[in-house]
């Protein structure tokens, strides 16, 4: 779907054909009546002066039960002249929504018959303004085009703005378009062009798709197009490439397409043969997105040869012709096997183009976006499978439906994997399919029993989240047996997840190491793990296989620098590099940390997250660690949200506290520096890493507080003006003593700019400065004298 600036063996009994929906759709009952055989799509096409369609649809059709009185098509909103079959008139009635056709006679099964509805009128565009039939004069350039789903439409199939049809996922029908329209101008429909003919002042293209596609597949697009002839080498031999756009667009076009070859070679390796005769793209003057019609994708004009959205866009829409084109989910509450196995493809392309590194970078950000914000922006935490309507288009599907695919590739394994797909592409060519049938086809390839994952990751909202609790050594030498305890906790989960693998790396000194893999289930379980060496580090799903509740980066340091860890939520000032390079890993949690074992002085802790430092530290090695906390609500906010329960009112009582790992108490970590502002953000810095287990609480006590905290009341100084644009100016009441230093620091926590000051007045130069919200700091030899909030606009 669009893209928005993926031999039965041992269950043989099964019959998968007659296995029932898992969700009603109406929509699809008259595909239990009739099969629609063919469309042959006669229409003229006006331009953005007229906006009128024309002509007329013959559709053809064999009835699946006996004795039928009529058919009933849908067609939204267009003029109905009149209806057909074999030159007689036929009755019909129409409500601007369905056709009724009456038959002269009743249709029985065998009974291949046809009609045609004529009709004319201008077509409409959903409301949401995404989906439908589209008149542009872009640069005085005539565009005419369709997208064949509507966001805002019930459903949202969206053939039915153009031609009569049966406006479902699970009817599929072969194509004939005949578009007539101005000599100037060339039409782009799906399939194979069959003939070009020009007579009157008019021209009249058509083109044929043999292979079967649902309605809102079917597309159109008019335009002065010049078409680029490729050509790439596919399983099933050589076939054609067209882009299409304006001339002046083709170059661009064929930039940002550099590697469109490579993209279908990649999904034939994943997912088998390319079944389609052609791939084509044409470019239409629509910034929000893109639609994955056979053979002809509508492709936004304005990313032509924009090579960042390559696998986003280019990629997601040519995955479509396995996912959401060759096959088809069943219904719109299955739309994550359409978008989201899309997104995932994406990714898998970034892999094949760009090597393993690029797919997990993509993956990993992804999945922080998803775990930090995702149930907030759409109202809880939902499976994939079973969406309401307005959430059809949204990022449970397209993102969190990657989501999981990542994880049922890392629950599988790559052979079984790419093998199982390639079977159910197989198995349900040209059809429709639900979760259910393919979780059985994977499972029935596989000889995996893949019930547990579908249950826990697809029909169930949420994640788990699992972390290694503790490891207890015995033995010596190269006999070292480690039990290794991991526990399991919830994060928007209404259950505990089974049969989860995991991945154990034992590290030696010399950073080599050891995998071990182990099925998890329940709330916790200890494993015993035989080793040939005692370990210097521990880590659980290092590489990522399993998207659970928590988002970790791993970082070599070699030199003293200062880091923002992006998905670790923390920024880090290195000292002193040590002896040699240090491996760090940082792993930010999306659960509650485990609660005090003694919690005499009452203090609170965080509920909603906390931190793990884990690696392999060179001797020497010192750095400072910053953790921002953040109690607003402000979906932009690259920590909001996180702390909401510790800063009701404010931050004042937060406080950090640290423990080397769960055999041990939590300690607060009186002597860290805190900044608070009046926002209920801040962060508390630790002069010396250490690594272990870090979280934010409240300290029951806040008069006790001898955190060194930035001052509450102001000296008298003044920075203006603020709101500002290129220049701050800095006043003091009098002129300092000493000569001051300041430091400008972002939203995250990192520092943007530095200096010394003093003089009464000052003036800093900060239009080299990205526009936004920063924090200020000036210290003297003895601390901060001053902090506050400045906002640098255009």
């Amino acid at each position: 779907m669009p893209a928005q600036s993926q031999t039965i063996g041992c269950q043989a009994a099964k019959d998968y054909k007659a296995l029932a929906s898992i969700y009603y759709s109406p929509e699809n009952l008259r595909s239990d009546t009739f099969d629609i055989l063919k469309y042959t799509i006669n229409l003229e096409v006006g331009t953005s002066g007229n906006q009128v369609i024309a002509g007329n649809t013959i559709v053809k059709f064999n009835p699946k039960i006996n004795n039928r009185n009529f058919i009933r098509l849908d067609i939204l909103k267009l003029t109905i002249d009149s209806v057909k079959e074999n030159n007689s008139l036929l009755t019909y009635f129409y409500n601007d929504t369905i056709l009724r056709v009456n038959f002269t006679s009743p249709k029985n099964i065998g009974n291949i018959s046809d009609i045609t509805v004529f009709y004319h009128g201008q077509p409409k565009i959903d409301a949401t303004g995404w989906g439908g039939f589209y008149f542009d004069n872009t640069q005085n350039a005539e565009y005419a085009f369709n997208l064949g789903v509507g966001f805002g439409a019930k459903p949202h199939n969206y053939g039915r703005v153009w031609f009569p049809c049966f406006d479902n996922f699970v009817e599929r029908s072969q194509y004939e378009f005949n578009i007539t329209h101005s000599p100037s101008r060339v039409s782009y429909c799906n399939g194979q062009l069959i003939s070009d003919n020009t007579q009157a002042n008019k021209r009249t293209r058509k083109w044929v798709l043999n292979e079967e596609i649902p309605s809102y597949l079917a597309c159109v697009s008019v335009a002065e197009y010049a078409q680029v002839n490729w050509t790439v080498n596919t399983l099933s031999g050589v076939k054609p490439i067209t882009l299409v756009a304006s001339a002046s667009d083709t170059t661009l076009m064929k930039a940002g397409f550099v590697n469109l070859k490579n993209c279908v070679n990649a999904f034939e390796n994943y997912y088998g043969p390319y079944k389609w005769n052609r791939v084509g793209y044409a470019l239409v003057p629509f910034g929000s997105g893109a639609m994955e019609h056979a053979t002809n994708i509508t492709y936004p004009r304005n990313f032509a040869g924009n090579m960042n959205v390559e696998s986003d866009l280019m990629a997601h829409e040519l995955a479509h012709h396995w996912w959401g084109d060759l096959i088809t989910c069943e219904t719109q509450e299955d739309m994550w096997i359409n978008e989201g196995m899309a997104t995932f493809s994406g990714y898998l392309f970034s892999e094949w183009q760009y090597g393993k590194s690029k797919y997990l970078n993509s993956i990993k950000n992804t999945h922080e976006d998803l775990l930090h914000f995702l149930h907030k922006n759409e109202n809880g935490f939902r499976a994939v499978s079973g969406l309401p309507h307005s959430l059809t288009y949204g990022d449970h599907v397209y993102k969190k439906g990657a989501d999981v695919a990542h994880t049922l590739r890392g629950y599988m394994g790559d052979s079984a994997f790419f093998k199982a797909i390639k079977f159910t592409m197989q198995q349900k060519a040209f059809n429709s399919i639900n979760s259910l049938e393919l979780k059985n086809l994977m499972q029935t390839n596989s000889g995996q029993n893949l019930n547990d994952f579908f249950n826990d990751w697809i029909f169930s909202g949420g994640w788990s989240h699992f972390a290694i609790d503790s490891v207890i050594f015995s033995g010596s030498g190269s006999n070292i047996i480690a039990l290794v305890s991991i526990k399991q906790k919830l994060y928007g989960a209404n259950h505990l997840h089974q049969n989860v693998p995991l991945e154990i790396s034992f590290f030696k000194s010399d950073w080599n190491r050891t995998i071990q893999t182990v099925t998890m289930s329940g709330a916790s379980a200890v494993f015993t793990i035989n080793l040939n060496f005692n370990p210097v580090y521990i880590a659980l799903n290092y590489d990522s296989k399993i998207n659970d509740a928590s988002s970790h980066e791993v970082k070599v340091i070699k030199t003293n620098s200062s880091s923002n860890w992006t998905l670790g939520k923390v920024n880090t000032q290195v000292k002193n590099k040590g002896a040699d390079s240090s491996l760090v890993r940082i792993v930010h949690n999306y659960v509650a940390p485990d609660n005090f074992k003694n919690n005499p002085k009452q203090h609170k802790l965080s509920n909603q997250h906390y931190w793990k430092v884990e690696g392999i530290l060179s001797p020497g090695f010192v750095s400072k660690i910053r953790f921002n906390y953040d109690g607003s609500k402000n979906l932009s906010g690259a920590n909001a949200y996180l702390d909401t329960l510790l800063a009701i009112v404010n931050g004042d009582s937060i406080g950090l506290f640290y423990r080397p790992n769960a055999q041990h108490e939590w300690t607060w970590l009186r002597k860290a520096f805190k900044y608070s502002s009046s926002t209920k953000a801040g962060y508390i810095e630790v002069d010396t890493l250490k690594l272990g287990e870090y979280t934010f609480g409240n300290i029951a006590d806040t008069t006790s507080l001898n955190v060194l905290q930035s001052f509450t009341t102001k000296p008298e100084v003044k920075i203006y003006p603020n709101p500002s644009k290129q220049v701050l100016q800095i006043e003091f009441a009098e002129k300092p003593t000493n000569t001051l230093k300041y430091s400008i620091y972002d939203s995250a926590g990192k520092e943007q700019s530095k200096g010394e000051i003093s003089q009464k007045k000052n003036e800093l130069q900060v239009g080299h400065l990205t526009r936004g919200h920063y924090i200020i700091e000036i210290k003297n030899t003895t601390g901060i004298v001053y902090t506050g909030k400045i906002v640098l606009e255009n």
